[in-house]
């Protein structure tokens, strides 16, 4: 493939036809292939913790992070609060191509958190080569809140079979 230029290509297999053989409308595969050049290549697919964080907790935030490229790359991982203005954590990973694995981020929500929504951004470094940059970053939203109570659920209803009629 060193002299051939990136582009699509149609491959044929032929086989046969066997001595006696009677059907050999089965005898040639054809199939398209894209020949393109190889690719450095990392990214952050996704990122996922609770939507309310009380403050004076510790949250866990998972990170997804991919190498969709063609070669095995080493990187780092930053998740930051964008709202405090402050890192949570850097992770070093190592991923062969087409890899991916998830990261454990332990985010400290103090009581000097501002309340409201923070911006969680989670960037995995540029490799070498690298020309594919978008998708380095995820970002998401979480609110911090004071007052929640996340392990009852209190409800207050006159439920009714379907169909019946209200006295």
């Amino acid at each position: 493939t060193l002299s051939l230029t990136t582009g699509m290509y149609v491959l044929s297999v032929r086989a046969g036809p066997l001595v006696g053989e009677a059907n050999t409308a089965d005898n040639v595969a054809t199939g398209t292939v894209l020949l393109r050049t190889p690719l450095h290549d990392v990214a952050v697919t996704s990122l996922a913790t609770t939507d309310f964080a009380p403050p004076n907790t510790t949250q866990t935030v998972t990170v997804v992070a991919a190498n969709p490229g063609d070669f095995s790359e080493s990187f780092n991982v930053t998740l930051s609060d964008a709202t405090a203005a402050g890192t949570i954590g850097v992770r070093a990973v190592s991923l062969a191509a087409a890899a991916t694995t998830n990261l454990a981020f332990s985010w400290n929500v103090t009581n000097n958190s501002s309340l409201g929504y923070h911006t969680l951004s989670a960037s995995a470094a540029a490799v070498a080569g690298e020309t594919l940059l978008t998708s380095n970053t995820a970002q998401m939203a979480v609110a911090v809140t004071t007052g929640l109570e996340t392990s009852r659920l209190v409800a207050a209803c006159q439920c009714l079979p379907i169909g019946a009629a209200e006295d």
